[in-house]
């Protein structure tokens, strides 16, 4: 982490000071520290805010989340009955601010992008820490609704599994990118972990991520590196056919460890569930009738059929309604352009680029498959932080750019 705040200065200033705290707060906000996840947030924001020469960006993106924090506190009662309820409809706008402060006193465009990635890893790392420990105090659970580490209480399968979804995606951007065999091992690794908790909490959702996110990483690394291309197909198709010849000859107990999981008999043991059907499916149709019906949310829809939607979207058109879900919709949107400007950036290595499109594509997907404001929020504000950080990059790059009279 020095290298990240301290090395581009060539010395200790109170600015690095005080980024550092931001960093370590973000990382206990997404870990969910002693289950304070909002008040970490709320420190992070107040030391950055607090930090000498710190400047931010005012976009349209700034003005879609400070809407969305507004709409949310007008349509829900409940978030005007403390202090701490208030501010939470901001945690949004927050998170997106310091991602745009963090790299603002940052002139050197590779010194830049290496922040970018630091940042990627602080919020990896949070939710991965927060995924381990659960993983630990429930090794061994026949249950697929697990004990939470921090609340000793029982914390959804689906919720569980949100948490490994960035550290998945940094792995498989490793994987797929030209590192070191260390990091590549390392990767591999976490993967292993992040399976191996999934097989004890019995979900479809993570598998199927790790699935799309590994085409999606083996194809753009196919298109940037065209001479690669079936030099990449060809290592894929041999590891994965290493793997069914492992599985098969049962090395290592894999065989046995996987068909007496959770995961194994929950979908292929006798009188499981076919693995095919998702009644999420059914769910999103029935809310898509009822849309119009209650433009101002109150979760009429959920009431009425007691589930989620499990869709970011149309989840927030119910709780909040039409204002917050085409705020959020705005904003997700100008993010998407962001990640196009990224991939298409000079100063961003391939391994930049990679690690950047796994995490968005993986989140945004999750954002299709998960109730994220009721359920996980601090997945979107992982997103929003992350986004704010490749914002202020590509403004900082156009602007320099401009000054010399260059292209970016």
């Amino acid at each position: 982490m020095s290298r990240l705040y301290f090395t581009y200065k060539g010395r200790f200033t109170l600015q690095d000071f005080l980024n550092l705290l931001v960093t370590v707060f973000l990382f206990m906000a997404f870990m969910n520290f002693v289950t304070r996840n909002y008040y970490w947030l709320f420190f992070a924001f107040a030391f950055f805010a607090i930090t000498p020469k710190r400047t931010v960006m005012l976009n349209f993106s700034v003005l879609f989340l400070l809407i969305l924090g507004v709409s949310m506190l007008i349509f829900d009662p409940s978030s005007r009955n403390s202090v701490t309820n208030i501010l939470k409809p901001f945690v949004f706008f927050m998170a997106y601010t310091i991602g745009t402060g963090l790299v603002s006193d940052v002139d050197d465009g590779q010194a830049a992008a290496l922040r970018v990635e630091k940042i990627i890893y602080t919020c990896a790392l949070g939710f991965f820490a927060h995924y381990l420990l659960n993983f630990i105090s429930n090794a061994g659970s026949l249950q697929r609704n697990t004990i939470d580490f921090w609340t000793n209480e029982i914390l959804s399968a689906t919720g569980q599994a949100s948490l490994a979804c960035i550290c998945v995606a940094v792995a498989i951007a490793d994987l797929f990118s030209n590192t070191t065999i260390k990091r590549r091992i390392t990767a591999v690794v976490l993967l292993i972990v992040v399976i191996a908790y999934n097989l004890i909490l019995a979900g479809r959702t993570l598998l199927l991520l790790i699935a799309i996110l590994f085409l999606f990483a083996l194809t753009f690394r196919s298109i940037y590196y065209k001479k690669t291309a079936i030099k990449s197909v060809l290592v894929t198709i041999v590891l994965l056919t290493i793997l069914l010849v492992l599985y098969n000859l049962d090395v290592f107990n894999i065989k046995s460890t996987i068909e007496e999981s959770n995961f194994y008999l929950r979908f292929f043991g006798k009188g499981g569930f076919d693995i095919t059907e998702d009644p999420r499916f059914e769910y999103k149709q029935l809310y898509l009738e009822h849309l119009w019906e209650y433009p101002f949310g109150g979760l009429h829809i959920r009431t009425m059929y007691s589930h989620y939607a499990h869709d970011l979207y149309l989840d927030t058109y119910d709780q909040y309604g039409v204002v917050v879900f085409m705020a959020t919709v705005a904003y997700i949107i100008s993010s998407i352009i962001r990640l196009i400007k990224a991939l298409r950036h000079p100063m961003l290595s391939f391994r930049t680029k990679q690690l950047v499109l796994c995490i968005y594509v993986l989140l945004n997907i999750q954002f299709w498959l998960e109730p994220v404001m009721a359920g996980m929020p601090f997945l979107l504000v992982a997103y929003c932080l992350i986004d704010g950080v490749m914002s202020r990059f590509l403004a900082n790059q156009s602007r320099y750019a401009y000054a010399s009279g260059g292209d970016v």
